[in-house]
């Protein structure tokens, strides 16, 4: 199974999916830590990370013209230094999918891929959050 495939299937079987590996409690704070104290991302657009770990969170969110509770994806990137960005985003959820499929999991490059968080605009206005790519200057 691809990794693209299984950060699916993990999160439509569990609602959650991370890179972050281990059972020590160390490990497992360092999960809290990102789902409980990330910053939001659309605060930082533009801003370059370096992306050591991804966390996909399911989260119920209210529509608040109708009051539906829908499931929606939480995305949290976690940089280098530890500090974790998060966006409630389909998005942002086909961004992390397209890295995983083509670049892997974090765990294994050698160092943290730098990505810039951007917003885009889809052909009918629908806005949504991105990551791109941000290529090593020569």
């Amino acid at each position: 199974m691809s990794q693209a495939l299984s950060v699916i299937k993990d999160y439509n079987e569990t609602g959650i999916f991370t890179t972050i590996k281990g059972n020590s409690i160390e490990d497992k704070m360092s999960l809290f830590a990102a789902v409980n104290d990330a910053e939001k991302l659309s605060d930082n657009l533009n801003k370059e990370i370096a992306v050591s770990n991804i966390v996909v969170q399911q989260v119920d969110v209210t529509d608040e013209n109708s009051g539906e509770v829908t499931q929606q994806p939480r995305v949290i990137i976690i940089d280098d230094k530890g500090k974790a960005y998060s966006a409630i985003s389909v998005g942002l959820l086909s961004s992390i999918k397209n890295i995983i499929a083509f670049l892997g999991d974090p765990n294994d490059w050698p160092k943290p891929i730098v990505f810039k968080t951007v917003e885009k605009r889809a052909r009918n206005g629908y806005r949504f959050m991105a990551l791109e790519l941000v290529k090593a200057k020569k």
